[in-house]
């Protein structure tokens, strides 16, 4: 519509950039507090015999507590003697400075190896052992960095010359190897299940509620995620509060142009009536049947028709005729007045 203009485009993209930011802060808030309500879940009901109390076939949410024991050989550190785990995590990252539309210079990385290797484990809890399933489908899974190594690239000047015109600088490669090394002691959480050979197994849980393998206590876990929510809280109502500012900003634009346009419109309508008011007093009755207007045979001709040119048709009768001219049936692009002296 004619009202949506240039005028209000800062307005329409500062609303909608605040609009996004809210609706992913929401997203994020209400999956903490999903969260935060799953783990006082299992606080509330966390004793001595929940490992006991398992039955084949049925699963429950659970929370268990101990160290990591490999249910076969281990992976060893690439990088650490005398260092071995469970899962470990390489990743290789490019380390970049990269120029924005605006001109700006930023620090970037840019993945450009990763992968991870898992083998069986358990968690040790007491005379129990549990064992872990699909350990990378973990929403939280908190890994040690055993290795972290920065390699310096060194540019020639044709390099500085190439990446000052391609806005791409590479400064240096990062290597790091992270690990659930075997006997950390960890908090697993999830869904408890006994195989049918009597294995108690932890599992990612059904019901949209979190899996967690980390080395955090469950307190400790808790805080984090509340300090995290109310976080989340004080940026959405940030967030609110200029939505609002900036919908009722917007929505005054909008009125504004309405109001602007309407009288613009009363405005022509009353110049095209007192023309048309004035050509009516100014018309002869007695014309020759040549000046008179091609389609009411009336009123005299006083509308060209562009770009054919033809000028046939009084002005009460270019209200109704829109498309093509009544004399060559060419386009009508558009029409202006005829002042015949």
């Amino acid at each position: 519509m004619a009202f949506f203009n240039t005028e209000i485009t800062t307005e329409i993209i500062l609303f909608s950039v605040d609009a996004i930011f809210s609706i992913i802060l929401v997203k994020n808030y209400n999956k903490i507090g999903r969260y935060i309500n799953c783990l006082q879940e299992v606080s509330a009901k966390e004793d001595d015999n929940v490992l006991e109390d398992v039955q084949s076939g049925k699963s429950k949410y659970v929370m268990v507590h101990g160290p990591v024991r490999a249910l076969g050989n281990v992976i060893p550190s690439l990088h650490v003697p005398n260092t071995n785990g469970v899962v470990q995590k390489l990743t290789t990252s490019e380390l970049v400075m990269a120029r924005n539309s605006s001109g700006f210079w930023w620090d970037e990385s840019r993945p450009i190896h990763q992968s991870y290797n898992v083998v069986p484990f358990a968690i040790v809890v007491g005379k129990y052992v549990v064992e872990v399933q699909d350990v990378l489908q973990a929403d939280e899974l908190h890994l040690d960095t055993v290795y972290n190594k920065y390699d310096r690239t060194i540019h020639s000047l044709a390099g500085n010359l190439w990446s000052f015109f391609f806005g791409v600088r590479q400064y240096g490669v990062q290597t790091t190897e992270e690990m659930l090394k075997e006997g950390t002691i960890v908090t697993g959480i999830g869904d408890l299940i006994m195989s049918s050979d009597g294995t108690r197994l932890l599992t990612p849980p059904s019901g949209n509620k979190p899996y967690f393998i980390t080395t955090q206590p469950l307190s400790s876990l808790l805080r984090d995620f509340r300090d995290k929510k109310s976080l989340f809280g004080w940026l959405l109502i940030g967030t609110g509060g200029l939505t609002m500012v900036f919908g009722g900003l917007l929505a005054w634009r909008v009125w504004s142009n309405l109001k602007k346009r309407k009288a613009k419109q009363e405005l022509q309508k009353r110049l095209d009536q007192g023309r048309r008011s004035r050509r009516q007093n100014v018309r002869d009755n007695d014309l020759p049947e040549a000046l008179r207007c091609v389609v009411c045979q009336e009123n005299p001709k006083e509308v060209i028709l562009l770009p054919c040119g033809h000028l046939c048709i009084c002005e009460d009768c270019s209200e109704q005729i829109n498309s093509t001219c009544p004399i060559c049936r060419s386009h009508i692009a558009t029409k202006a007045a005829a002042f015949l002296s």
